[in-house]
């Protein structure tokens, strides 16, 4: 993590291949703030000091040793934007606004319980037929989902709810053209 500032967009690699680079690559059209350093499931995944003082009361993250903490973007810009989120919640991207794990903008997150937030994630996508069609024939033409997901600004989560749909259809046709097949 850097030490300069704390405008998160400002922030660059310090070392590694990318040093000098911004890590967050503002979208201006979508107001997406999205994490360029490593990911885990989709969400950006970065570390901080413990004694650097702008975190001090920091309650969210994970400890990982004396030197470091390990805390998703989104968490981190959150805390430094709002501090900690209230008690028995967590950060949600806001359905309407933005549904990208790595957009660490702390304006397209809120804090909601977990119930809630396990209950969203159960109803989406939220696509409509055509971007869902569209989606299948990007699948069917062996397009990288990750590159379906960016294009149509969902997560790759949510191009493999389709795909596992376009396999469950072909599992059925196979049994409608022979109810017997074992």
């Amino acid at each position: 993590m850097p030490r300069e500032g704390n405008d998160p967009t400002l922030w660059t690699f310090s070392v590694g291949p990318r040093k000098g680079e911004r890590m967050i690559l503002v979208e201006p059209e979508h107001g997406h703030w999205l994490w360029q350093g490593r990911k885990q499931q989709g969400y950006g995944m970065t570390s901080y000091s413990p004694k650097d003082p702008r975190f001090k009361g920091i309650k969210i993250g994970r400890k990982s040793g004396d030197r470091h903490n390990i805390i998703k973007a989104h968490q981190l810009t959150w805390f430094l934007a709002y501090g900690n989120p209230p008690e028995n919640t967590e950060l949600s991207h806001h359905p309407d606004l933005c549904m990208r794990r790595s957009c660490c903008n702390p304006e397209h997150l809120r804090a909601i319980t977990h119930a809630s937030n396990a209950a969203e994630m159960f109803y989406l996508p939220k696509l409509s037929v055509d971007e869902r069609v569209a989606i299948e024939e990007a699948i069917l033409d062996d397009q990288p989902l990750g590159a379906i997901a960016d294009y149509y600004g969902v997560s790759v989560w949510s191009v493999r709810i389709v795909c596992n749909a376009i396999d469950w259809r072909a599992q059925l046709d196979v049994f409608a053209q022979d109810p017997t097949p074992f």
